[in-house]
């Protein structure tokens, strides 16, 4: 089996990493040598995989956008020049996201193969994303693009683009399984939305949803500090039924507690390529609302597991919400349906997606 020298840049608790750790796992497991660089944390999806072997960078992210920019620059060239050192023609680059440019044209110099996972399509300034996938173009031997919506929008040249949808783990499956067999006690009708601390995400439409349906409840679980959420909501006017909290290594009660999944990200700012909390919403069978475009649609089909609703339009979500809180037997069907086509995208064609594709390429 081959080396893997494998990129993630931040290692939070969002959706790309949490995917990456599960193919670092698959690819521990078929006897894959694997070295991460990533940013230090105790508590990012990628700390403590078992059998990987980690090389910390210096990363950070700042709300200052020229800090930011600066330390994304600055961590870049260091990937360059720690590449252009330890890798070796034999070695396969694992990159996830669009961001670790300097890693893929190390790659390229050193004639390794580069294999990115795409997550991301909406990257600005547009300038930076130009250059982005310029790279990718000139240096990636294969592109990984976790849905078609992703594939589509890009356009990349690359001759080896593959189509492989996410999945969750094993782990999470079964307790969305054994607690799905605990009814919720809670007497409320709740609505759930789990994002990043950014507005494009729809947190402001959330913020209105809530104060004009003041019969259900809201929670809100944001991928940020305490100290974070405070700052953000400091301005803002939040209704007696809604509730905020900071990043959670247990999202497992939260899903169980909740009625309805909603992600409202508005699609003139933001394009979700996938939706890992609407796939965790799904196991546990709970009808979920999308926007109109990108790959979180690719997971609900209108109507049948859930709504596609764009965040902006309060009205159709009130006349929708209010239906499925008071209509139990179109409520059954969705929550019924929604868990039917999570098993769709379950980890074992996830891993033999990712498995095959690897042994693949270390094999010529």
């Amino acid at each position: 089996m081959s080396r893997i020298l494998a990129i993630h840049l931040l290692n939070d608790r969002s959706g790309s990493p949490f995917v990456f750790r599960q193919s670092l796992e698959a690819l521990q497991k078929e006897g894959h040598k694997i070295i991460l660089f990533t940013s230090a944390s105790e508590d990012g999806f990628l700390s403590d995989i078992p059998g990987v072997n980690y090389r910390f960078i210096n990363y950070r992210w700042s709300k200052i956008k020229l800090i930011t920019l600066f330390n994304f620059a600055k961590v870049n060239l260091h990937l360059l020049l720690v590449f252009l050192v330890k890798t070796n023609k034999n070695d396969i680059i694992y990159i996830n996201s669009i961001l670790p440019f300097g890693a893929a044209i190390a790659g390229r110099l050193k004639h390794s193969k580069v294999i990115y996972h795409m997550h991301e399509v909406s990257i600005k300034p547009e300038a930076l994303k130009k250059w982005l996938i310029t790279v990718v173009n000139h240096c990636a031997s294969t592109c990984i693009h976790v849905s078609h919506f992703l594939k589509d929008a890009l356009q990349l040249t690359v001759s080896d683009q593959q189509v492989i949808y996410n999945s969750l783990p094993q782990s999470f499956i079964q307790l969305a399984k054994n607690n799905n067999q605990t009814a919720s006690t809670s007497h409320s009708f709740n609505i759930l939305m789990i994002c990043s601390l950014k507005d494009f995400k729809g947190i402001p439409e959330f913020i209105k949803l809530a104060a004009e349906l003041p019969e259900m409840h809201f929670d809100l679980v944001l991928n940020a500090s305490p100290a974070q959420i405070e700052d953000y909501f400091r301005d803002k006017q939040l209704s007696q039924n809604i509730n905020t909290y900071p990043s959670q290594k247990d999202v497992h009660p939260f899903y169980q507690n909740t009625d309805v999944l909603v992600n409202l990200s508005r699609t003139d700012e933001w394009l979700e390529t996938f939706g890992m909390t609407v796939l965790e919403g799904m196991y546990y069978g709970k009808p979920c609302i999308v926007p109109t475009k990108g790959g979180a649609s690719e997971l609900i089909t209108h109507n049948q597991n859930g709504y596609h609703i764009a965040g902006k339009n309060t009205d159709e979500l009130k006349k929708i919400l209010t239906q499925l809180k008071n209509e139990t037997t179109l409520y059954n069907s969705l929550s019924k349906k929604a868990f039917e086509s999570a098993l769709t995208f379950h980890p074992n064609h996830f891993k033999k997606a990712i498995t095959d594709l690897f042994t693949l390429k270390s094999s010529h």
